[in-house]
């Protein structure tokens, strides 16, 4: 599945298959201590626009 920012879509697909090797492996086996984190964090980061990113300048 492709991300919401094309750019962001091989670090969506990284976390998307550490996560689920995660929780088939060990979240339904009772292990809860997550361990995708870093890869979640840049995949966040990657799609989270700044919201002064998103303003259009206000000068007069």
């Amino acid at each position: 599945m492709e991300s919401i920012g094309k750019n962001c879509t091989p670090l969506k697909h990284d976390y998307d298959a550490c996560f689920n090797k995660w929780y088939t492996e060990k979240f339904l086996k009772g292990e809860t201590t997550p361990e995708c984190t870093e890869l979640f964090e840049k995949y966040r980061q990657c799609v989270v626009v700044p919201p002064s990113r998103n303003r259009k300048s206000t000068r007069c």
